[in-house]
């Protein structure tokens, strides 16, 4: 696992998230939302790697590696795949509850400070990077409105680079290791009972920046 540093341009950062961004919980509104990061260098190896486990697992190129219908066996072996690869992921949890000035309880403004709070600290890792969200998440408008977000929050001129050059949305290789991670994380903090093995912990524990 290699020491990023903000020198290393070319990131690729892939975004992905779990709950959503209502207040309304008496109408079903999740009380958390959950928004997670994962960083490398070059995901071109690890695309490969993920479609040589589906070889090797004697599934479709397509196949997507749900986890919660997965044995686990092939979630094991999937993320090992992920831990021979430089990957780092980082995972941000608000309880909205705790969240009671009334702009954050906007939705397009709870969701754009939140990720733009998780990539500026970001121990000086994200430099240049493009950033890649899922192809079904925001509408043509909300998009456009986070670009322009990110842009001027985190560009900015006094610290001498770019955090992110680009903001695309379209499915690849690496959110689906962002929705696993996710899915693993939130299973790897329940009780050993539930049949999660401490070492399987251990693999997600790996990736993490500063433990979070």
């Amino acid at each position: 696992m290699q020491d990023w540093k903000a020198s290393q341009v070319g990131m690729f950062v892939y975004l992905d998230e779990s709950g959503d961004t209502g207040f309304k919980f008496s109408k079903g509104s999740s009380r958390y939302f959950v928004v997670t990061i994962l960083l490398t260098p070059d995901p071109v190896p690890l695309n490969s790697a993920i479609d040589d486990l589906r070889a090797e697992l004697g599934f479709r190129r397509e196949h997507e590696f749900k986890f919660y219908n997965s044995q686990d066996h092939v979630r094991h072996a999937f993320l090992r795949v992920l831990t021979k690869h430089d990957v780092l992921l980082r995972s941000l949890i608000v309880d909205k509850h705790q969240l009671t000035q009334p702009h954050m309880r906007k939705r397009e403004t709870f969701y754009n400070y939140l990720l733009g709070l998780l990539l500026k600290h970001d121990n000086d890792r994200i430099n240049d990077a493009t950033l890649i969200i899922d192809q079904r998440d925001k509408g043509r408008k909300s998009k456009q409105g986070l670009a322009t977000y990110l842009r001027k929050s985190l560009n900015t001129k006094a610290n001498g680079y770019r955090k992110i050059k680009d903001v695309r949305y379209h499915e690849s290789t690496g959110i689906i290791c962002c929705k696993r991670l996710i899915w693993w994380r939130g299973r790897s903090k329940r009780s050993t009972k539930e049949g999660v093995p401490n070492t399987a912990r251990s693999l997600v524990q790996k990736w993490t920046m500063n433990g979070t």
